[in-house]
């Protein structure tokens, strides 16, 4: 949540994205700066006599702000959207087009390590793991849970066309 009134340059930035019809909140951007999703406003001194510093808007951040508003759904995990991001981004251009930002490698990483943590073919294996030395005990444990855990996807791998069992 926005701690109080978004700066001139989100201001700025939100009106880009609503001129582009992509709706971006205050309040998300300050999220996702926090985590590490947004690069900061670009920051340049007056000159002379003429203040300290303004802040400048950023294409990258304009950019990274409209992927992120593509992918992310309030209320979901938003690792998953951040790997969508990081495919769209490795995708073909159309000529003349330019390039999309891609998402910091950090937050690309955290997702992955994530998404495989949670995966059977790991927890196969940390189970194998946990095993391992067990003797027949062990391995009997070990093909009941792979047992149980590969069920869903039966034959999936070798599946063809018309051999679709429920």
């Amino acid at each position: 949540m926005a701690r109080g009134a978004p700066s001139p340059t989100d201001q700025q930035v939100i009106r880009e994205l609503s001129g582009r019809e992509v709706v971006v909140t205050a309040s998300q951007s300050e999220g996702w700066r926090r985590a590490g999703l947004l690069p900061r406003h670009r920051r340049r001194g007056l000159g002379r006599g003429r203040g300290s510093v303004v802040d400048t808007v950023d294409p990258v951040a304009v950019e990274s702000a409209a992927a992120l508003a593509r992918h992310l759904r309030q209320g979901r995990d938003r690792r998953p959207a951040e790997l969508e991001w990081f495919a769209e981004a490795g995708l073909p251009v159309r000529p003349g087009a330019a390039p999309g930002p891609e998402p910091p490698i950090g937050a690309v990483r955290e997702a992955l390590v994530r998404v495989l943590e949670r995966s059977v073919s790991q927890r196969l294996v940390a189970f194998a793991r946990s095993v391992a030395g067990t003797g027949e005990e062990g391995q009997d444990a070990l093909h009941e849970v792979a047992g149980r855990l590969m069920k869903p996807y039966h034959g999936a791998a070798n599946r063809t066309e018309g051999s679709w069992r429920c």
